[in-house]
């Protein structure tokens, strides 16, 4: 398959047998590309099947959020981030927009999945603006659960570790260890407990 543009990123939606890419230098644009495997030789086909349209800037990062109930898939979605500042929820069967996060004062550079939580679906981003947030991305609300703070640059990414400890990285190479707890809230006082 030959995209036709570069392809930055992209993320896989296994229930819906879906490849998301974003890439280009100017483009907000994000491709649907529907994958099957057909034949007696089980051939791999990957048609384009959806460009998705709500960025206005450089897409930097997608993320595939999947939560299931035993074997039933109870929510799915796309998650994707620009340079537009936006973090922006897509409905991953009408390749609408479910809603738009806004929150950080610079671009977005990337998004992490927090797994283990039984109380939604939450995402990290990581912002030029040297901000991580935390978002429910299966509701409607459009404001992080927790803004983090106290780097000094760009932060590159942020990982949930385990349950309530969280690690982010910057473009000057800090690390920093967050005990952010269970309970995900900005009156939480999440702290840094080390930087390395």
């Amino acid at each position: 398959i030959h995209t036709e543009k570069l392809v930055l990123k992209m993320t896989w939606c296994a229930p819906i047998q879906t490849l998301f890419t974003c890439g280009g230098l100017s483009s907000g644009m994000i491709i649907a590309w529907k994958v099957t495997i057909e034949g007696q030789n089980n051939t791999l086909f990957c048609r384009k099947i959806a460009t998705l349209k709500g960025h206005s800037d450089v897409v930097t990062d997608l993320l595939s959020v999947v939560k299931m109930r035993g074997t039933h898939v109870d929510f799915c979605c796309l998650v994707s981030c620009s340079l537009d500042k936006k973090v922006i929820v897509w409905d991953t069967e009408t390749y609408t927009i479910k809603g738009k996060r806004t929150g950080h004062k610079r671009g977005v550079r990337s998004l992490g999945l927090v797994s283990g939580t039984n109380d939604g679906c939450l995402v990290l981003s990581s912002g030029f603006d040297s901000v991580v947030l935390l978002w429910e991305v299966g509701g409607l609300a459009d404001k992080p659960l927790m803004r983090l703070t106290g780097h000094i640059a760009p932060v590159v990414q942020a990982r949930m570790h385990s349950d309530g400890r969280l690690v982010s990285v910057d473009d000057l190479c800090i690390i920093k260890w967050w005990h952010v707890g269970s309970n995900f809230s900005d009156n939480n006082n999440a702290e840094c407990i080390q930087t390395v």
